[in-house]
């Protein structure tokens, strides 16, 4: 299966709603600036390098297979709070992906 590379990707104002993310390949010159990201999932991701990761972590989904900058880890009170504190398997976290999403408002992924 591809993975999504997203590396050097101008996302700026991208409506990546509900995306699939996971396992995707960010780096520094990835632009999330002003993506739209809600509801999308990432796994398996590191956004070590990428800090602007951090005004979109309330509206994705993920797990701690995700690397969060700034030493972000379970234990850190930034870990966003809806993220299980465990690593999920591949139908663990589109299961509980799913599940979170439909909690959110209506016209979420408009």
């Amino acid at each position: 299966e591809d993975k999504p590379n997203l590396r050097k990707a101008n996302l700026s104002r991208a409506f990546l709603s509900g995306a699939d993310l996971r396992g995707a390949k960010f780096d520094d010159a990835t632009s999330l600036a002003t993506a739209a990201l809600r509801g999308a999932a990432v796994w398996e991701v590191d956004f070590t390098n990428i800090p602007q990761i951090l005004a979109h972590v309330e509206d994705i989904f993920g797990d701690v297979s995700v690397t969060l900058p700034n030493g972000i880890t379970p234990d850190s009170d930034e870990w966003p709070p809806h993220w299980p504190k465990t690593e999920l398997d591949w139908v663990d976290v589109d299961t509980r992906w799913r599940a979170w999403k439909a909690t959110l408002p209506d016209g979420w992924d408009e």
